[in-house]
């Protein structure tokens, strides 16, 4: 698929996203982005993945990068089962009951988790360390 600046093109043409990362990494702004379209998430239990989830299903457990190294620089990625990345996929994939219960909850869940949100939420947090900050001086 080409490259747009148009993501709408995208989305419109990803029926389930798949995130199996194997790193500590932050937000994955990816499953938000997703879910809000009501796009069914299937994601690793690997860094602020499982809270980009916000309870929905389906978060499968995977074997996370250490940080060990192999001699050559490259990170050593442990094995991994898939045997419930494949079912749950398949599951997605086949039972058209099973994704539309699953993209509708998606959609509800991720649209009414947004509504919630406190949109001056980061600028009282950094408000907040500057009182701290300024108490210690």
């Amino acid at each position: 698929m080409p490259t747009t600046r148009n993501t709408d093109e995208i989305w419109d043409t990803i029926k389930i996203l798949i995130t199996p990362s194997v790193w500590h990494e932050a937000w994955g702004i990816i499953v938000t982005e997703a879910q809000l379209r009501g796009i069914p998430v299937v994601a690793s239990n690997a860094g602020g993945l499982p809270e980009a989830k916000i309870g929905l299903p389906y978060v499968i457990p995977v074997n996370m990068v250490t940080g060990k190294r192999h001699p050559n620089g490259y990170y050593v990625v442990p094995e991994q089962d898939i045997t419930e990345w494949k079912s749950t996929v398949e599951k997605l994939m086949t039972s058209q009951e099973e994704y539309e219960r699953v993209a509708t909850m998606t959609a509800k869940v991720s649209a009414k988790w947004l509504r919630n949100l406190d949109p001056l939420a980061h600028e009282k947090w950094l408000l907040s360390m500057m009182d701290k900050s300024e108490a210690h001086h």
